[in-house]
């Protein structure tokens, strides 16, 4: 297996992120389907208390079953305090603040918390609903239903099949698998260009409370600025911690 590339795992998170980031209050229950993304949103929205493992795995083409590059991931939350880490990213969500650790580049990003935020809000589903015009559900099991998103031709969209598993008891996700829709360069040489597929497999959804440590904002950076600037954690003392909030830089971070 090739050394796992830290554009790709970028790139993975900030997929991962769109699926997780786009917010979808109010798309309409109109159908079968739209009514159990609603499900399956709610579910999320009510775990107050949560902690979600998972993996993520690229293949070459839609049928290998041979992992070109593998990646660990991790979810918890408490209230509505969250951190979510992928590969050499890390994410803490306070009451009023975001942070964004980058591990490679060594920096700590503070925002703005969006609004309504929660694990499953981030996921498009108003984005699939819209975009994917084929929608088609099969019952697996008597766990386990898999929802199926088919993009029509030429939609320029960047998947041109998206399918979601999930358990039908908990209505909480259990696996996602995204078809990329035109050739990419996964080697970065321009020779090779592949029509890959990604898959996220979530391994547990457990109901404890999460380490506090991963938790604390004051774990990461000051929570008060000293002379306007915010200082890294002792833990992130490398790390630059810039400051995106224009309008607020040196407030007392929660």
């Amino acid at each position: 297996m090739p050394k796992i590339s830290i554009k790709n795992i970028k790139q993975y998170f900030a997929i991962f992120c769109l699926l997780l980031n786009t917010y979808t209050n109010g798309f309409s229950q109109t159908n079968a389907i739209s009514a159990v993304l609603l499900k399956i949103q709610q579910a999320y929205k009510e775990a107050n208390v949560l902690t979600i493992n998972y993996t993520t795995e690229m293949f070459k083409n839609y049928k290998t079953n041979i992992v070109f590059e593998k990646n660990e991931g991790s979810f918890c939350r408490q209230d509505n305090i969250y951190y979510s880490k992928f590969g050499i990213m890390e994410s803490v969500t306070g009451k009023y603040t975001l942070l964004k650790i980058d591990n490679e580049d060594q920096k700590i990003v503070i925002s703005e918390k969006p609004q309504n935020y929660s694990f499953i809000d981030q996921f498009s589903f108003t984005t699939l609903m819209k975009v994917f015009n084929n929608q088609n559900e099969i019952k697996l099991s008597d766990k386990y239903s898999k929802i199926i998103f088919q993009t029509p031709k030429k939609s320029g969209f960047e998947y041109e099949k998206i399918e979601i598993t999930y358990d039908v008891e908990t209505y909480f996700l259990h696996k996602i698998v995204m078809y990329y829709a035109s050739e990419i360069d996964l080697n970065g040489d321009r020779k090779t260009l592949v029509k890959p597929r990604v898959e996220f497999n979530f391994i547990d959804h457990l109901k404890i409370i999460p380490s506090q440590n991963k938790l604390l904002i004051s774990n990461y950076i000051s929570t008060k600025a000293v002379k306007g600037n915010y200082l890294a954690g002792i833990n992130y003392k490398k790390y630059r911690v810039i400051d995106l909030r224009f309008k607020e830089k040196g407030k007392a971070i929660k």
